[in-house]
């Protein structure tokens, strides 16, 4: 747990687990959205 503490504090490192949290939420609003638009086009 320690390790993870440290991993985070170093700038880059939390940079990059930020940078991908903001990916994979990117991705699945995506996702969702287009699945609404796919459903509401095919009506």
């Amino acid at each position: 747990m320690h390790k993870l503490f440290t991993f985070l504090e170093s700038d880059e490192n939390f940079a990059r687990v930020v940078k991908w949290a903001n990916v994979v939420n990117g991705t699945v609003a995506v996702s969702v959205l287009g699945v609404f638009l796919i459903s509401y086009l095919n009506k």
